[in-house]
């Protein structure tokens, strides 16, 4: 009795273990679903934008680079860097304010 008690208890565990390892994998599966979605709309969005503002975002939020880098890189003033960045940015949160 107290043997099947045990062997009941082990099965039932062994169970709930199996079941929370297929559930934690299923959200696993459907984050990247999601997170392949989310990326899929931002590089479309990207695409959108102008030239100067698509580069000046890549290398700000992308690469990491100061605002006085970009500025190197592309020879534009660091005033020029920032309107080029806050234009993209706005252009991007109006695009992706309804679809993310």
């Amino acid at each position: 009795l107290v043997r099947e008690n045990l062997r009941k208890k082990y099965r039932e565990k062994y169970l709930l273990d199996k079941l929370k390892k297929i559930k934690a994998q299923n959200l696993n599966i459907e984050n990247a679903f999601e997170n392949n979605e989310i990326k899929r709309k931002i590089k479309l969005a990207l695409e959108k934008l102008s030239p100067m503002q698509r580069k000046v975002i890549e290398l700000k939020f992308f690469d990491g680079l100061k605002i006085k880098e970009i500025s190197e890189i592309t020879n534009c003033k660091e005033g020029t860097v920032k309107v080029h960045i806050f234009r993209g940015v706005h252009f991007l949160k109006e695009k992706l304010k309804n679809e993310l």
